[in-house]
């Protein structure tokens, strides 16, 4: 007797869809095969039908596997870690994954890193699954077919198996989907989907405003699903663009099947912009309730409306604004309409169970093979080789005599695109992301840590192709003499530090084979053409190299900062080039002047121990740091060191941000540099601690007076004027000179 057990992955929403198809898989192959021993391990309260002893407890199925090692599993899976997959990849029988196509971790990446993570541990999963050749695939689209083949399956594991979906109980009678129409002085749009970064309801909005604007009429968006009020990033922008939208926007979150039915038959359009469908349910009721479908036929939707005329590849809200608006012709969405109808007939009951019993056919573990199954003839013959029917036939036995030979089609450590390998918009974000998240994680200790002292990788640096790039701990220049030309060797990497000053040292050797003196100009750039840092070496033939470092200081903690190694001279010879180390340029820096702090005497390891092991402590022993670098920078003040104190001022700023006299000193250092720009930012972040403050007004409206900006320094001028106190004549003055 044949015995099947089905799984699913714990839900949090009972009203799934994989649950929804889980449970009519169940119940179809209980009556398919009365006579059989069919199992559904779940801990969903409702199971779809009646309790009997074919219900069991998910806890349950270990024991069950061992009891029944011949037995066929079925195991519906999306995304996350998967339990089972030891169970699976280790089973000896035959194991059936039923795979819900997921979200790509991109939608959510640094947004709603949880999804992220949980999409990225889905499509891992998925790939692991498909080095075991005990375990076949089936996939609810041709889509997620290839998905799977993507990421290394066979095509002689994985076949299309579509899912159950409630939207075909509710199918429209013909009449009704040619008759309904709706009021021509309103446009009424319906989108369906829980709200997600991948289902584009944002972008909804834009296309119904441009539909409004279109026709000239009112506009009704209807958004249904669920997580609106939601705290996820995505909802909260979801809601305020809701705010600021320019169309009416009706929201139905857990609505009954009889409220959808009716918002379908008073649509005038069905909206898809989701940008990731493993298959297309709600769509699909659109189709089923005579609603005219308007959509991004992109993933699963490509397939399952492909000949749909409102069925458009490329994202173009105008052209989806269009589609809606031509829809108020009667002849425009008669036609549609119809074209719809002869869609339907691709998805029935019917054909998912067949589906299902070929399935069961190609895994079955008597041996009996549904040749159709393992025949890769579909997937060799396109697009070409099914022009040539005797080459097809001959690389088809080929395949097959691969597929004895080999359990996978694709090796563990390689790394592939998909076939359709065009770079996104996701693509660009996802990595510049990364990147930056990377750069900012990797110099956010120079922040703090004056004894930080940071490996850079040649890696890192583009560098001319005659230079040998070698592991930062070696030295020596190596290899055949090149000619080197009068032009950077070596440019980058392009970073952002906090504002401060640095010392970058370069593991540089130049190993001279023409006479005379050779001159190389050590540069640090900002945003590309403002040199803040310049050092240059003289090299000389049979003398040791001299260091190869510049000191540099920024005050932008957003401007890139890059580095060059540029010889003055061509020159032949070799150069061997190791990275570099950069560090805080006042590591290990004192103050002469500075005496020790009698409130705050140097404290013992263990008390220093004990005040780190809590936010609290940290923020003391901060506050002790910035004091001291508040007390230095005062001192290089008083010796008219300004750039010096304005450097101390910041790093002391950086442990305590909200002290308003030393953000004020910051200002005043800054705009003495000539750093103009850094300085405002600061006056004006020490206004907005206190906003009524007379002095730092009448020294804003001077800083204002100073560079050129007369009707700012008037307002500021103004406002320290109107006040009680004694920087008020000052001002006063100051307007009546203006005034002169």
């Amino acid at each position: 007797m044949m015995k099947i057990a089905l799984w699913t992955a714990p839900l949090s929403d009972p009203g799934d869809p994989a649950w929804f198809d889980c449970a009519a898989q169940y119940r179809f192959l209980r009556d398919h095969f009365p006579d059989q021993a069919v199992t559904l391990f779940t801990d969903q309260p409702d199971s779809g039908t009646s309790p009997t002893s074919d219900i069991a407890s998910p806890a349950d199925l270990p024991r069950w596997c061992a009891e029944h090692d011949d037995a066929v599993l079925l195991v519906h899976y999306r995304d996350g870690p998967l339990p089972l997959l030891d169970l699976l990849t280790s089973r000896r029988a035959p194991v059936i994954l039923r795979w819900h196509n997921a979200t790509p971790p991109w939608f959510t990446f640094g947004r709603q890193n949880a999804d992220a993570h949980a999409a990225l541990a889905g499509y891992e999963t998925i790939a692991e699954i498909a080095r075991h050749p005990n375990i076949h695939v089936w996939c609810n689209s041709p889509f997620t077919r290839e998905q799977f083949r993507a990421l290394g399956g066979r095509a002689d594991r994985s076949r299309v198996v579509f899912p159950a979906t409630h939207a075909v109980a509710e199918q429209a009678t013909p009449e009704a989907r040619t008759a309904h129409d709706t009021s021509p002085h309103e446009t009424i749009v319906l989108v369906i989907g829980h709200v997600a970064p991948h289902k584009g309801q944002i972008n909804a909005i834009h296309v119904a405003e441009r539909v409004k604007a279109l026709t000239g009429r009112p506009l009704t968006l209807h958004f249904v699903g669920n997580g609106f009020h939601d705290p996820t990033p995505y909802a909260c922008a979801l809601r305020d663009s809701i705010e600021t939208a320019d169309c009416k926007i009706v929201l139905h979150e857990g609505i009954s099947q009889s409220t959808l039915r009716d918002l379908h038959t008073r649509s005038h359009a069905c909206l898809s912009l989701s940008e990731h469908e493993g298959f297309g349910h709600d769509v699909f009721g659109a189709l089923l309730a005579g609603v005219p479908v308007v959509a991004w036929a992109v993933t699963a939707l490509e397939t399952l409306l492909d000949g749909h005329p409102f069925a458009f590849r490329h994202f173009d809200i105008d052209t989806f604004a269009s589609a809606i608006a031509a829809l108020h012709d009667p002849a425009v969405r008669s036609r549609v309409l119809e074209c719809q109808a002869t869609l339907l007939p691709r998805y029935r009951p019917e054909i998912t169970n067949d589906q299902i019993l070929a399935g069961l056919a190609g895994v079955f573990p008597t041996g009996r093979q549904d040749k159709a199954a393992s025949a890769p003839d579909a997937d060799l013959g396109e697009p070409s080789l099914e022009r040539y029917p005797a080459i097809l036939r001959q690389v088809v036995r080929e395949w097959h005599r691969a597929a004895e030979h080999f359990p996978q089609s694709s090796e563990a450590d390689l790394a592939y695109d998909s076939h359709i390998n065009i770079t996104s918009l996701h693509d660009l974000r996802l990595t510049r992301a990364h990147t930056e998240m990377t750069t900012a994680r990797r110099y956010a200790a120079l922040a703090t840590e004056n004894d930080t002292d940071l490996p850079i990788s040649p890696a890192d640096f583009q560098c001319f192709p005659a230079v040998i790039t070698t592991p930062a701990r070696q030295s020596g220049s190596t290899g055949t003499a090149r000619r080197y030309p009068a032009r950077p060797l070596v440019t980058g990497p392009s970073i952002t530090l906090p504002a401060g000053a640095y010392r970058i040292r370069f593991i540089l050797d130049i190993t001279l084979h023409t006479p005379g003196e050779l001159t190389v100009d050590i540069e640090a750039v900002v945003n590309g053409t403002h040199v803040v840092g310049r050092d240059c070496l003289t090299r000389r033939p049979g003398e040791k190299m001299p260091p190869a470092g510049v000191t540099f200081e920024t005050a932008d903690a957003s401007a890139p900062v890059t580095f060059r190694i540029h010889p003055r001279q061509a020159f032949t010879g070799t150069v061997t080039f190791g990275g570099a180390r950069l560090r805080n340029a006042h590591r290990g820096f004192t103050v002469e002047h500075e005496t020790e702090d009698q409130e705050n005497p140097p404290l013992p390891v263990s008390e220093i121990e004990t005040l780190l092991t809590g936010g609290r402590g940290r923020a003391v022993l901060g506050k002790v740091r910035a004091r001291r670098l508040f007390r230095a920078g005062d001192v290089a003040r008083d010796e008219a060191q300004w750039a010096g104190a304005a450097r101390l001022y910041l790093k002391g700023l950086l442990l305590q941000p909200d002290h308003f006299d030393y953000t004020v000193q910051c200002a005043h250092m800054l705009k003495e540099t000539g750093a103009m720009a850094v300085a405002e930012r600061f006056y004006l972040r020490a206004l907005g601690m206190r906003p009524d403050d007379p002095d730092l007004t009448l020294q804003i409206g001077h800083f204002y007076k100073i560079t050129g900006r007369p009707d700012d320094a008037r307002r500021y001028y103004e406002a320290a004027a109107a006040t009680r106190h004694p920087a008020a004549s000052l001002a006063r003055a100051e307007l009546q000179g203006a005034g002169s």
